[in-house]
């Protein structure tokens, strides 16, 4: 019997990736841990001469034969989209589009994450490794910010004392942190923008895509595939702190590179 068909809580659990806007082939890297601790403590884990479990089930993974695409917004989508956020949503988007950070990762962002870089005037937020969202490999992440990003943040750090979160929404008197910023104002806002089938029949914009649309702007302005990696918080290939392995010299180029999503911009303007 397949787990995935028949346990209410397997299904939820799928059901709030889905409602987060999660691919099925992001579910699946987590069906895949749980089907290997339900087998661990089934063959490997006792108590005593008894196995934890006395069978793990089978827990099938969803299709991805089918997963569409990802869409690109163009800049005049990206204006039609934005003009239709409210305040808040708009701030958090911004700063979502402009470090390609996932959104699991973004709306877990602490101030307590921000550092200063004194020889470059400027902030940077060092993800720990194991922060929310920072995909296969967990490993920490340095969020440089470009101009706009800065701008984006040095305007969140007004609320700074109503929360510890980066990404907040204003609820009555008080500033509350985003768990996702897929909401129904974002539904509302693809839809009212037409990005409802941008990438195929039923498949909308996702908050996701706001990331590949950081990663091919990059590419388009000639940033080079390490340099992209870094920025997106791609396995580096070595497992060392992230206040080791960044100089001040190589945050600053970080920076630079960051930086081409403005002129990215500047070349698309008409």
């Amino acid at each position: 019997m397949c787990i995935r068909d028949s346990c209410g809580e397997v299904k939820r659990l799928i059901d709030d990736f889905k409602v987060k806007g999660s691919a099925n082939a992001t579910i699946n890297h987590y069906l895949k841990v749980l089907r290997n601790i339900l087998n661990l403590a089934h063959r490997k884990w006792r108590d005593g001469d008894l196995s934890w479990i006395e069978s793990p089930g089978f827990i099938g993974m969803l299709p991805t034969d089918d997963e569409a695409p990802p869409h690109v917004l163009t800049l005049g989508q990206e204006r039609e989209l934005f003009a239709k956020l409210p305040p808040d949503l708009f701030t958090a988007v911004t700063l979502a589009l402009h470090t390609g950070l996932r959104d699991a990762s973004l709306c877990a962002m602490r101030w307590d994450h921000a550092v200063m870089i004194p020889e470059l005037n400027t902030m940077v937020f060092d993800l720990p490794k194991g922060h929310p969202g920072l995909g296969k490999c967990g490993q920490s992440h340095r969020v440089v910010l470009n101009s706009l990003a800065h701008e984006t943040v040095l305007e969140l750090e007004k609320r700074s004392q109503e929360s510890d979160y980066v990404v907040t929404y204003q609820h009555g008197y008080k500033f509350k942190p985003y768990g996702t910023l897929n909401t129904t104002s974002w539904k509302k806002a693809v839809a009212d923008a037409g990005l409802n089938d941008c990438r195929g029949e039923g498949k909308h914009f996702r908050i996701h895509d706001l990331r590949h649309t950081f990663g091919t702007r990059l590419r388009t302005q000639g940033i080079g595939k390490e340099d992209r990696k870094d920025l997106l918080g791609h396995k580096r290939g070595k497992d060392d702190d992230i206040t080791t392995h960044y100089s001040g010299a190589e945050t600053g180029h970080l920076i630079q590179c960051a930086e081409a999503l403005g002129e990215w911009y500047d070349r698309k303007a008409p």
